[in-house]
């Protein structure tokens, strides 16, 4: 029976902090600019700035984690073109099939259908499309077993969950602080995936 067994490192840790530190950095931007930002946002133009910045960032911090932690130089390359192109690309579809196939108006009850379909929808997908991609660039570097197989499972239920957090937190002004709070925990939970997964396997290649 596989058990979880937290294992706390300073790379665990780390993992937990970068996307919400990403987060709070974007919001800080767009709070001094006073935009009242969301995905899907009217102007294509600022939702894909905010996108690549943030993907871009993202895929930085978290392949250079790796790095340090494994000195897995071609596995934290990958990571990072994986985890920022398909991060990007996955926010760009949704929001050019809503605003410019669909030509739906988010300023109007377009935000009614981003919110009640699109957007759920997107949290799902999103997380479990990244987590995929992510998920088949690890299983290089491990021997798959029955163990590590109920892991895959909680991999991609906990990215499907960061994404649901960060879209909740965005559009439920009375849950924001919370999800301050709940993002980064989960995201560690993550972090500890990529070490069990890599600490005794990894491979330098």
């Amino acid at each position: 029976m596989w058990r979880f067994k937290a294992v706390i490192n300073r790379f665990v840790i780390l993992w937990g902090l970068i996307s919400p530190l990403c987060i709070g950095l974007i919001a800080s931007v767009l709070k001094l600019n006073q935009i009242r930002w969301f995905p899907a946002y009217y102007d294509i133009w600022i939702s894909l700035t905010i996108y690549l910045i943030y993907w871009i960032i993202v895929g930085i911090l978290q392949a250079a984690a790796i790095f340090w932690k494994f000195h897995a130089e071609r596995l934290a390359y990958k990571w990072f073109f994986t985890t920022s192109i398909t991060g990007f690309v996955v926010m760009f579809l949704h929001d050019f099939i809503l605003l410019k196939v669909l030509g739906a108006d988010t300023r109007g009850q377009g935000l009614l259908v981003l919110i009640v379909t699109t957007l759920p929808c997107l949290a799902v997908l999103g997380g479990l499309i990244l987590g995929y991609c992510q998920l088949r660039l690890i299983r290089n570097y491990y021997k798959a077993n029955r163990e590590l197989n109920y892991l895959n499972i909680l991999w991609l239920f906990i990215n499907v969950i960061l994404w649901v957090i960060c879209f909740a937190g965005i559009f439920i002004s009375s849950f924001s602080m919370l999800a301050l709070i709940i993002f980064p925990f989960v995201s560690i939970i993550k972090g500890w995936l990529i070490n069990e997964y890599l600490r005794k396997q990894v491979r330098h290649y």
